[in-house]
């Protein structure tokens, strides 16, 4: 196998295993809402460089900071 059709091959699998990575529990789909959102640029680029910096999905980082907001915010 040529060197090139390697790095490709090396490229691709380092792909698939950040995506999984990023996507994290398989079964979150079956146990999750889907919600679409709206940011400003300058939130929506904050939360990118977080991502990357975290190496996660922007959507870890909006679930995140629900997770420790809402405690706080519930009344009841």
């Amino acid at each position: 196998m040529s060197m090139a059709v390697m790095t490709y091959l090396e490229a691709k699998q380092a792909k698939q295993q950040s995506i999984s990575k990023r996507l994290g529990d398989k079964n979150m789909a079956k146990t999750t809402a889907k919600l679409t959102m709206r940011f400003s640029e300058q939130d929506y680029q904050a939360m990118q460089h977080i991502a990357e910096h975290r190496d996660c999905s922007m959507a870890q980082i909006v679930r995140d900071a629900l997770k420790e907001y809402l405690p706080q915010a519930n009344p009841g």
